[in-house]
């Protein structure tokens, strides 16, 4: 019975990454979970199939709101727009390996040090064969 529960947070959590934009705000399922874990008390008494039925609601409602909620701080750490096409210096610690190909090479990198403020905690640095 696990598995099915873990399957329905997988949906859950896959639905976000179909959607054609996030929702205006995870609280709404947040929400839904709650409440399907309050039915989820209140249905004891009830058949068990009722039961199953809101325990996997509430599972997918928590993959839903996880997955929109990770979504949101990610896309809450981005380059302010004003820094768009500007030359910084950056103190970067390199956290991934280094991918190349015939035209460029690429690395993820963490922000140490900024000199300006808008500047995401992480970066992709590319750079391309002259």
């Amino acid at each position: 019975m696990l598995r099915l529960y873990l399957v329905a947070f997988i949906a859950g959590v896959a639905g976000v990454q179909v959607l054609p934009a996030l929702p205006p705000g995870p609280q709404w399922v947040a929400a839904l979970a709650v409440l399907a874990l309050i039915g989820l008390g209140a249905a004891r008494r009830v058949h068990a199939g009722l039961r199953r039925a809101m325990a996997l609601l509430a599972c997918v409602a928590l993959g839903l709101g996880y997955a929109a909620m990770r979504a949101e701080a990610r896309l809450a750490d981005h380059l302010a727009r004003e820094h768009e096409n500007l030359v910084t210096r950056l103190t970067l610690q390199v956290v991934g390996l280094a991918t190349a190909d015939a035209r460029s090479q690429r690395f993820e990198a963490r922000v140490l040090h900024s000199p300006v403020t808008g500047v995401p905690s992480r970066v992709m640095v590319v750079w391309y064969a002259g």
